[in-house]
Parts: structure tokens; C-alpha cells; sequence
């Protein structure tokens, strides 16, 4: 083997995958549609969901169901998002039957959590990154 100098090994960056797309947001912020947005944080996120719920059963005029946790639908949120699916396309797995809720409810939590963080321009992980994907999809391109 030939012999490495330490030098060689400076250059080496390890990234997860979420660090890796915010080192890019912060350069093609404009680009991304996040100029003047904040980054969520896991409690914020999960507040705003659970006030999403809350919200959803108003909006429906159902009884608020109090087995329909903040955490869970949050999780589910992510592996649509995450998936590139909406939640209709997701009604076959565990994470939705475990829910308990019907679709209609399910869509409405997402509208409304989606609705209150484009009115306090935040943003979670899982908007950067989906749109960093789209962004590196729109590069591809040229």
C-alpha cells in the first residue's frame, strides 16, 4: 500500500444527510424558496402538528379524538414526505392503519400543518429535504 500522508486526509467531510442539504440551503437558499424562512425544531414541529389536529377535527366538524397522537401523525407526515407520496398513496402501511384515523382527517392535519408553517415562514427537515432534491433533479437538467 502506499504510504498516506496526513495532509491527504484533510480534505475529507463527513456529512449527515440533513447537515449535508442545510450546507447547500445556505447556499442556494433563494433557489430553494427558503429566503426568510426558519428552521423548525423537533418541538416546534410537533407542537404545530398537534395544533394541526386540533384544528383538522374543528375544520371537519368531528369530535376530537384524543387517540390520535401529535407524534405519530409527525411520523407519518415524514415517511410521506420523505417517500415522495401522499398520504392516500400510504393508506396500506402499518404507520397509517396505527393512526387510527380516516384519510379524510389524515389530509386535513397535513393541509393545516403545511398551511401554519407557510404562514410563520418555518420550514421542517423533511421541506429542505425534499427541496433540495428538487433542486438537484432541476440541475441535472442543464
Amino acid at each position: 500500500f502506499p504510504t498516506r500522508r496526513s495532509s491527504d486526509l484533510d480534505d475529507i467531510r463527513v456529512y449527515t444527510m440533513h447537515s449535508f442539504c442545510d450546507m447547500w440551503r445556505k447556499q442556494y437558499v433563494a433557489k430553494l424558496g427558503l429566503t426568510g424562512f426558519t428552521l423548525l425544531t423537533e418541538e416546534q414541529s410537533l407542537a404545530m402538528m398537534k395544533r394541526s389536529v386540533k384544528l383538522a377535527y374543528k375544520m371537519l366538524k368531528l369530535p376530537v379524538d384524543g387517540d390520535l397522537s401529535g407524534k405519530n401523525l409527525l411520523s407519518f407526515y415524514v415517511l410521506c414526505k420523505e417517500s415522495c407520496k401522499c398520504p392516500g398513496e400510504m393508506q396500506d402501511t402499518d404507520k397509517f392503519r396505527s393512526l387510527g384515523a380516516g384519510i379524510n382527517v389524515i389530509e386535513k392535519c397535513f393541509e393545516r400543518y403545511e398551511v401554519a408553517k407557510k404562514t410563520k415562514k418555518t420550514y421542517d427537515y423533511c421541506d429542505m429535504l425534499v427541496r433540495f432534491y428538487g433542486l438537484s433533479v432541476q440541475m441535472k437538467r442543464y
